[in-house]
């Protein structure tokens, strides 16, 4: 009874690379039992390593890396329909470099984990490269729920950018989730843009940029109450997680 599907994806990525194979991509869905008490739980898990994309003359080769998988996951899970609520929180698992490692939740609840392979792994199988790995519950984690009609505005949306300064601890989910609740309705779509430390950050700090449409489905939404929205959001970010904004 295997308590992990990952190892057997590593002796195929390990039989891959043995057969000079520069970009792997593999998965599998099937049972894992937990070691304190047996229970079955049916998981879907992944790796991915080796060069970002197939070789090409105008495309330098760069490895995937974290975020490259984290985006598959974010595809994989938006087809449940509740995207929303989905976080990604930065914890510890022995397989997993200690930085480069998330445990997956939705709703509160660990449904999965990604990261980075620890590098004691990747010396003892004798790697070429490392590998991004994922586990996710197919249960309790690609339930999909039931989609609802919504009506699509008629009316013109407005666009606000803000790049907010937090801790470098606070992850990128939890100024999602205050932006998603501050706006409600009015918020269409929400980007992560970029995260940026360095000149003019101070250090322990960085800066998340996000872009904001805001739209009404019965009504052209103005400016000063785009504006003021926004203003909400902001002092909800300086409330809840010390946050400081810089102009772009």
């Amino acid at each position: 009874m295997r308590v992990s599907l990952w190892p057997g994806l590593l002796q195929a990525l390990r039989e891959n690379q043995r057969r000079q194979q520069p970009r792997v991509r593999l998965f599998e869905i099937g049972r894992r039992y937990a070691a304190e008490d047996g229970k079955e739980t049916e998981v879907v898990a992944g790796l991915a390593a080796g060069a970002r994309f197939p070789a090409q003359w105008d495309v330098d080769s760069v490895p995937v890396d974290f975020f490259d998988v984290k985006g598959d996951v974010e595809a994989l899970i938006a087809l449940t329909g509740a995207l929303d609520k989905f976080r990604f929180e930065r914890a510890e698992h022995p397989t997993l470099h200690p930085g480069q490692c998330a445990r997956i939740l939705r709703s509160g609840e660990p449904v999965g984990w990604i990261g980075a392979l620890h590098p004691r792994h990747v010396q003892r199988l004798d790697l070429t490269y490392p590998a991004i790995l994922f586990e996710l519950e197919t249960a309790r984690g690609l339930a999909a729920r039931i989609p609802e009609y919504h009506e699509i505005s008629r009316y013109p949306a407005i666009r606000r950018d803000i790049a907010p300064i937090v801790d470098e601890g606070v992850p990128s989910e939890a100024l999602a989730a205050i932006v998603r609740d501050s706006a409600g309705a009015l918020l269409k779509d929400l980007e992560i843009l970029s995260v940026y430390t360095g000149q003019q950050i101070e250090k322990g700090k960085k800066s998340i940029a996000l872009g904001l449409n805001l739209q009404d489905t019965s009504r052209t939404l103005t400016d000063s109450e785009a504006d003021a929205t926004v203003a909400q959001i902001l002092e909800r970010l300086r409330r809840e997680l010390n946050a400081t904004i810089r102009d772009k």
